[in-house]
């Protein structure tokens, strides 16, 4: 991100940027505290060679999309952590980019303040591209349609969000008493050519279109069953997934 954004030099190869139609917001935004937003969003601008006169309706367009509007002429030194990723975001849409990068931007915000800035991406991401940088897969499983991964640095996934998660297939997940009986069933089940996996020697994960044979296999472990819980698969768990296969090759 930093390459493409210009902050750093690549070692190899070239990254062919159009610099005015790219705009980009920190996980943490500063400003000047005794700036209003929309002394920020003029500030903004002048820095970015335009006129601010020629911007009037848009500074208040931008400030009501992002809820900001009613603290215009509130000095941004006393606002939230949330109103300050808002005000982070209305930064980089004042330049009318196409493409927008966001760094973390629910980190250090409470469940409140995630759910609105998620929302917020949601709105402006309809008008333009919205890539967003995270370590949190909850928020970017609710959002995203495209994925790119990175694992230490390489590549290992550039492509549909559903398709990683393999958003359309369902799980059981088998929770045994102890963990011999676990191992067991699970070695059955992968002698069964069963698509299984093993989870923390706690609990098996299972394909449910293999549902008869699962029963079938299972009965021979009723004594030891604990738990039986059918769900769709998390981008958190297709993640791990795929970096300890990869780990493991």
């Amino acid at each position: 991100m930093n390459t493409i954004l210009g902050q750093l030099r690549p070692h190899t190869g070239e990254v062919f940027v159009k610099q005015n139609e790219i705009a980009y917001c920190p996980d943490v935004p500063s400003f000047e505290p005794f700036l209003t937003p929309q002394e920020v969003l003029e500030q903004t601008l002048q820095l970015n060679g335009k006129k601010v006169s020629d911007f009037k309706d848009k500074i208040d367009n931008v400030l009501v999309s992002v809820d900001l509007k009613r603290h215009s002429k509130k000095l941004s030194g006393g606002f939230s952590r949330g109103m300050k990723q808002r005000l982070g975001i209305a930064s980089a849409l004042i330049l009318e980019p196409k493409l927008i990068f966001l760094d973390e931007p629910t980190s250090a915000l409470d469940p409140f303040g995630q759910l609105d800035i998620l929302n917020l991406v949601e709105r402006i991401s309809s008008e333009r591209v919205v890539v967003i940088s995270s370590h949190n897969l909850k928020d970017i499983e609710k959002i995203a349609s495209e994925l790119i991964v990175l694992n230490k640095g390489k590549l290992i996934y550039n492509g549909s969000l559903n398709q990683f998660i393999e958003k359309d297939e369902e799980y059981m997940y088998i929770e045994l008493k102890d963990k011999q009986a676990t191992e067991n069933l699970f070695n059955t089940m992968r002698h069964k050519d069963m698509a299984c996996s093993l989870y923390d020697d706690l609990y098996i994960k299972v394909k449910v279109s293999e549902l008869s044979e699962v029963f079938m296999v299972i009965s021979e472990f009723t004594e030891s069953l604990q738990t039986i819980t059918r769900s769709k698969i998390t981008l958190d768990e297709a993640f791990s997934e795929q970096v300890n296969k990869l780990n493991n090759s």
